[in-house]
């Protein structure tokens, strides 16, 4: 019966220590999702600046008065 308060110590060693490793993983992964969330964030809003960047733009060219055959069309 000597045995038993090694095995149960060494036991608890070891549910304690993949206890911790387990909370770990989990709080890394949590932490990794909002990494994710915050760049696909700031992606979207990027995207989003050029998209009103290229309409503003667009719509000052649609409002330039350009006579027919004007320096558009030769190639300019």
């Amino acid at each position: 019966m000597e045995w038993i308060s090694p095995v149960s110590t060494a036991l608890g060693a070891v549910i304690g220590v993949g206890s911790t490793l387990l909370t770990d993983r989990f709080r890394w992964r949590r932490e990794r999702a909002g990494q994710n969330l915050d760049v696909r964030r700031q992606m979207y809003a990027d995207y989003t600046a050029a998209l009103s960047r290229i309409r503003t733009a667009l719509n000052e060219c649609a409002q330039m008065n350009i006579p027919p055959g004007g320096a558009l069309s030769k190639g300019a």
